[in-house]
């Protein structure tokens, strides 16, 4: 969960919502251990989440 007031992990990971600009999309990352994206997930419906057993399946992955 991340708090974000002024937008700039919003803004690098790009989830914003083009259709309400006050708020992001929700989104999913795995970071690696070199910093970089290794999974992502961003729901563009707003009515889907992942679920947290494929966070650890794709965390196994890794």
């Amino acid at each position: 969960m991340l708090s974000d007031e002024k937008r700039a992990a919003i803004d690098a990971y790009n989830v914003m919502d083009t259709g309400n600009m006050s708020i992001a999309r929700p989104a999913t990352y795995i970071i690696d251990t070199d910093g970089r994206v290794a999974w992502k997930f961003l729901d563009v419906k707003f009515d889907t989440r992942v679920s947290s057993e494929q966070i650890l399946t794709e965390l196994k992955k890794l």
